[in-house]
């Protein structure tokens, strides 16, 4: 299944670009996870994801960290089944964190900033309660006339990269 969901990801990504690029759209990232997720991802995911409650965006995962908070909230999680989550005990079969860069934001997104998400990812899929998680890092910027997207993923602690970057004009 990793080479599966993998395979969805960035041909879901790959739709998804080429839908906000014809359309000139703008957004944040709140916007972006959920034109992403109710749309391209659901049209990609075919029985990876067999009911629309696998998804959740915004929703807690336990953290890494012992003796702090126990749970963070993550952008995009796809559970594997309906109804599970963080609080039924569930690992997720893959969280996606975002980082977006838009005209319509104040600033950009910084270099350590990414590499925070990036280093939380590996961590997350390195315990072995998520042996079977994916993680993906989503790094989307549509400052006209380029869109592009970058991602890398990652499983048990370890980082490749899905595609280097892929744009749109």
């Amino acid at each position: 299944m990793p080479m599966a969901l993998d395979a969805v990801i960035v041909s879901s990504l790959r739709s998804f670009l080429a839908e906000i690029a014809a359309s000139g759209w703008q957004g944040r990232e709140r916007e972006a996870v959920s034109l992403y997720a109710f749309g391209a991802l659901l049209d990609h995911a075919g029985d990876l994801i067999a009911n629309r409650r696998q998804i959740g965006i915004e929703v807690a995962v336990p953290q890494i960290v012992a003796g702090g908070k126990g749970r963070v909230n993550k952008d995009l999680v796809v559970w594997p089944g309906a109804h599970e989550n963080a609080f039924s005990g569930a690992s997720p079969l893959a969280v996606m964190e975002w980082k977006v860069d838009a005209e319509v934001k104040a600033t950009r997104v910084s270099g350590p900033e990414f590499l925070e998400t990036e280093r939380w990812l590996e961590e997350f899929t390195a315990l072995p309660q998520n042996a079977r998680t994916a993680g993906y890092a989503v790094h989307l910027s549509f400052y006209p006339p380029v869109r592009a997207v970058s991602l890398s993923a990652f499983r048990n602690g370890r980082r490749r990269e899905l595609t280097h970057e892929l744009t749109a004009q």
